[in-house]
């Protein structure tokens, strides 16, 4: 019978014509090997991991303790796409970051006259409103404002005020205006917000000025107001450690934000909050695009799920700040919505003002600023 079986070595070391075949299906083998390793150079093996898993992230650089998390869980859970946190404590920290590397970031939230300075910069990306529907249920007032009027950039987060709170155990007479902040009874009990434009805020509105002045002169008296503060051993600090020291009663009277102030009361039923009668400053934090995001769809299907009223509700009741979106309303705790802290009444913001971009001032502020620091 003839042996039909394959013989290794009869192949091997027959004919030429065999030989042939075999080297012909040996060089195949080696280029496909060789394509496949320049491949990878090529592409890189992180890049075609990418590609094989699909990862979708996007980066949040928001404030510290300003962020309610479980709506990032619940935006990954609906889109798939992770909301990853990354948070700062002041507002320096936050625009040398993005100046220093912009691409870390996908989006952030930050007051108005930053958005003035890094629109100048170009670091900012337009929004595509076409992809953000749900930008009709913000209230109009907080719509075009003056950082962006022709609101280019940004996205309502939260409004609230920069005032005073009070530990009324220690201070028993009342506090009505930052004159008050000057008196030596109050001395070494004193402490303000970390921040030039705040500060500022105390010096010039105490003088009955505007808080966005850029008059020399007037810029140049605020220098004897801040050495007053300095003397009176007012401290600088951020919020956090200020509003546990108010508390505990180791400071009197602090510089407060609105929604802050009201969890300290929470903790502490002696507190009070002041807008003083000089006036004060009043903000609108807000969402941006970084125009180097890597993730600018996803950046903006994240904007138009927090914009959902039920979503904005739940961000208000979360943060005790007053909610810009005007259908959310309905459903925002009844205890927050008749806080006079959170929503002051048209008489008590009469005075107060939004902090403006202060352009080549701010150098000046900044060293006014320093000499009480």
């Amino acid at each position: 019978m003839k042996d039909n079986s394959f013989n290794l070595n009869r192949f091997l070391f027959g004919s030429t014509k065999k030989k042939l075949i075999l080297g012909f299906l040996i060089i195949i083998l080696l280029v496909g090997v060789v394509w496949y390793v320049d491949s990878t150079k090529l592409f890189g093996v992180k890049e075609v991991a990418i590609q094989q898993e699909k990862v979708r992230e996007v980066v949040l650089y928001n404030w510290e303790e300003y962020t309610d998390l479980s709506i990032l869980e619940d935006f990954e859970k609906e889109y798939g796409i992770k909301v990853r946190l990354e948070e700062y404590g002041q507002a320096f920290e936050m625009t040398s970051s993005l100046y220093s590397d912009s691409s870390r970031y996908d989006i952030v939230v930050t007051d108005g006259h930053s958005i003035t300075a890094l629109a100048k910069a170009r670091l900012l990306a337009e929004l595509d409103f076409d992809k953000l529907p749900n930008f009709i249920h913000i209230n109009p007032e907080f719509k075009d404002l003056y950082f962006d009027p022709e609101n280019k950039y940004y996205i309502p987060y939260l409004f609230g005020t920069t005032g005073l709170g009070v530990n009324t155990k220690f201070v028993t007479e009342p506090i009505t205006s930052w004159n008050d902040l000057y008196d030596p009874k109050y001395k070494g009990k004193i402490a303000l917000l970390d921040d030039p434009r705040e500060v500022m805020t105390v010096v010039l509105q105490s003088m009955g000025v505007s808080t966005n002045t850029r008059d020399v002169q007037v810029l140049k008296d605020a220098e004897k107001k801040a050495n007053q503060l300095k003397e009176n051993d007012v401290i600088l600090s951020d919020y956090f450690p200020l509003q546990q020291e108010l508390i505990d009663g180791d400071k009197w009277i602090v510089m407060a934000y609105s929604g802050d102030l009201l969890k300290a009361t929470q903790d502490n039923p002696e507190i009070v909050y002041i807008l003083p009668e000089e006036g004060s400053t009043k903000w609108l934090d807000n969402y941006v695009i970084l125009a180097q995001s890597k993730n600018i769809e996803s950046a903006h299907l994240f904007l138009n799920f927090v914009m959902r009223p039920e979503i904005a509700a739940r961000i208000s009741n979360s943060q005790f700040y007053a909610s810009p979106n005007k259908d959310a309303k309905s459903m925002i705790n009844s205890d927050i919505l008749s806080n006079p802290i959170i929503y002051p009444s048209e008489s008590e913001l009469r005075n107060s003002e939004y902090i403006l971009d202060a352009g080549e001032s701010q150098s000046e502020y900044n060293r006014i600023y320093s000499l009480i620091k």
